[in-house]
């Protein structure tokens, strides 16, 4: 399967922020395939507070609308993932098997970090997530105000074994 893919979307219906229904969803991923692409990674927000979803809602969202896929005919490959809000609860989380890694296998991790800083000890938390064998992927950072400021904060994460991931419409 050839194409493109989108390693960050809020597709699971009523999850979060992202569509509110299903038939918003398929919708999406209609205009997805268009586009040219083939696996989005589902990526509910997960520990930011505002939205209670866990990791038995995510793995189970994306096998429920695997299934509305193949109902409605729309070649698209749904994987488990997150947007996992940057607590010092992350590296305990992982341990207890409670976060969803990009494709649930345990190696990437999506980070978003809050709109205006970068927390003090973000250097050693991440640092804790990759001694578990896990890679950091900073979800958005070009949203982030502290790093428009000063983009060697940024450049001193990915040195440290961090990657970063930007929207489309960033680049566009």
């Amino acid at each position: 399967m050839s194409g493109w893919i989108d390693l960050h979307c809020h597709i699971l219906p009523g999850l979060d922020d992202g569509p509110s229904s299903i038939e918003e969803s398929l919708e999406m991923c209609r205009i997805a395939v268009e586009d040219g692409i083939r696996i989005i990674v589902a990526t509910p927000h997960m520990l930011n507070g505002m939205f209670p979803v866990d990791r038995r809602d995510v793995l189970e969202g994306v096998r429920g609308f695997a299934r509305a896929l193949g109902e409605a005919s729309i070649p698209l490959q749904i994987l488990p993932g997150a947007d996992v809000h940057l607590d010092q609860s992350v590296p305990d989380c992982l341990d207890r098997g409670e976060l969803v890694t990009v494709g649930d296998l345990g190696r990437h991790l999506l980070l978003e970090f809050p709109q205006d800083i970068v927390p003090e000890g973000t250097e050693e938390l991440l640092f804790r997530v990759q001694l578990k064998g896990v890679t950091p992927i900073i979800t958005h950072p070009e949203r982030n105000i502290a790093i428009q400021q000063n983009p060697a904060i940024l450049t001193g994460l990915v040195s440290a074994g961090s990657l970063t991931q930007v929207t489309a419409g960033s680049l566009t």
